[in-house]
Order: C-alpha cells, then sequence, then structure tokens
C-alpha cells in the first residue's frame, strides 16, 4: 500500500488502474471528508523538458490544465468536472497504486482529478464532427491542440435532446505534457523570452468574445490579464483557489503573455466567424 510519510489523516485517492493516457497516473476513486469520487482520473508530471531559466515547473502541471480548462469554460467550452488535489502538505495518500505500476505515485505538490463521463449511445457522428468545427475556432483561441480529429479527447452526450461536447484532455495548450514531462513549443518558449507583455494587448482593447454557448460576452483583455484571478476548483480543502494562490507571479506573467499573443493572432478569425464584438 502506497502512503506519504505524512502521518496526518488526509484525503485517500484509490488507484484502480495501470497508467492511462500519456502521463503517469489512472482511473481511481477519490475519498476526503467532504467529496467523494467513485470515477475519476487522476494525473501528474514528474519531469521537465523546458530550457533552463523557464518559470514553468512540472510539478504545477495540473494548475496549468486547470487553468485551461477553466478558460476553456468561459469561452462556453464542456469539460468534465476537474479538481487540482493540493498536496503541499504532504497529507494525501495512495492506495492500491503498486498492483498495477512500480511508481510511486505519493509525493507531488499537485494532482489533477477528473470525474471520468459515460457518451451518450446513438448520437449521430456527423453532428458530432459538426460541432467539434464550430467549437475550433474557441479550441485554437486558447492554444488547446491534439483535440480536433481525435475522438477520444472528447465525447459527446445528450441532455434533453441536446447534443453536449465535453473536451476530455486540454493539457496541451500553452505548454506540454508527455510521458510525465513538461515541455513547451518554440513559440511559446520565445513569447516568454520577452522581458515585457506584447504590444499587442493594444489589439484587444474593447474587444469580446461571444462564447460558445452564446451566452454573455468575454473581454478579451481582461481575461489574458486575468489570468492570477481565475478561480480554479481544488481538493484538500474542497472549493476553489485563486489561481495566485497555487503558481508563482512569474508563471502567472509568462501564461498572459501567450494568452495576449494569441488572442491577437486570432482576432480576424473571430472576426470571420462572427462571434467578435468590438
Amino acid at each position: 500500500m502506497e502512503r506519504n510519510s505524512n502521518s496526518r489523516k488526509g484525503p485517500v485517492v484509490k488507484v484502480t488502474s495501470e497508467r492511462k493516457g500519456s502521463n503517469p497516473g489512472g482511473y481511481c476513486k477519490f475519498h476526503s471528508n467532504d467529496l467523494d469520487l467513485s470515477r475519476g482520473y487522476f494525473k501528474y508530471c514528474f519531469g521537465s523538458r523546458t530550457s533552463q531559466g523557464m518559470s514553468f515547473l512540472s510539478e504545477n502541471q495540473p494548475v496549468y490544465e486547470a487553468i485551461t480548462s477553466v478558460l476553456a469554460n468561459l469561452f462556453g467550452l464542456k469539460t468534465p468536472p476537474s479538481y487540482v488535489l493540493n498536496n503541499r502538505d504532504r497529507n494525501v495518500s495512495f492506495d492500491g497504486g503498486q498492483e498495477f505500476s512500480k511508481r510511486n505515485h505519493s509525493g507531488r505538490d499537485f494532482y489533477l482529478i477528473s470525474k471520468i463521463m459515460e457518451e451518450s449511445e446513438g448520437v449521430e457522428e456527423s453532428f458530432v464532427d459538426l460541432r467539434v468545427k464550430e467549437d475550433s475556432v474557441y479550441l485554437e483561441g486558447l492554444m488547446i491542440s491534439d483535440v480536433v480529429n481525435k475522438r477520444q479527447n472528447y465525447l459527446a452526450r445528450m441532455d434533453l435532446n441536446n447534443l453536449e461536447i465535453f473536451y476530455l484532455d486540454v493539457g496541451c495548450s500553452f505548454v506540454r505534457a508527455v510521458d510525465g514531462f513538461l515541455g513547451v513549443t518554440k513559440k511559446t518558449n520565445n513569447l516568454i523570452c520577452e522581458k515585457k507583455k506584447s504590444k499587442k494587448i493594444k489589439k484587444l482593447k474593447g474587444k469580446s468574445l461571444v462564447p460558445a454557448s452564446g451566452s454573455g460576452l468575454i473581454n478579451l483583455e481582461r481575461i489574458a490579464q486575468g489570468i492570477g484571478d481565475l478561480e480554479i476548483p481544488v481538493l484538500n480543502p474542497h472549493g476553489t483557489m485563486r489561481v495566485d494562490e497555487l503558481i508563482g507571479a512569474q508563471e502567472i506573467e509568462d501564461i498572459e503573455k501567450c494568452m495576449v499573443d494569441n488572442f491577437a493572432k486570432n482576432i480576424s478569425k473571430f472576426r470571420g466567424q462572427g462571434i467578435l464584438v468590438e
């Protein structure tokens, strides 16, 4: 039985499968004093392949993915309920992991735990393809890749005859995570090496986006420069925490550089799709 060295009673993650996906983790059950999740999936990173001096840290990858998930929700896209499991006090324990892997899952600052959702039966694939195509402008706006044309990374559900698409893996955006290692694209590396935010922030002034849900407006400048203010769902304790309570100021600054640049580069695409309000 995997247990971390801290004897304080805390949340328990029951590992129920071998590794699933491209990063360490797998299926799980989660239990704490304020939440029971009978069918979940957890993952994390343990190493980095970023260049020296890069602000992004492998142990914070779950927070980065949670940020992207929250941004996707703000853009009107659906994702499964996901939480950052906070283990900075080292009171999270793992049971059953040794049955499936030699890797000890304990001892990380953060884990991402997501609820496993089932796809509805009999959904017409042509409708699913059309919806994902419509959503692609929002996915691209958030730098989310590895989704379109990868059917395993989204599922379709019917709710009162309404088709809903849930995007299951939004981990590849301003960072990448593969085989437990955190990395960034050349584009991201170049952006965050700049001393100041791009002057492209001027292109976002007075511009808002109609979200995929069609309800409300998204102020692009406010979102791009307000990453630290975002509320992230967390466990241990169960609730929400601001991004600036979870990661450092330089990481936030670098994420904002990426968002500002990518929003600005997609302005013409947003306008062409009729979802930009100026």
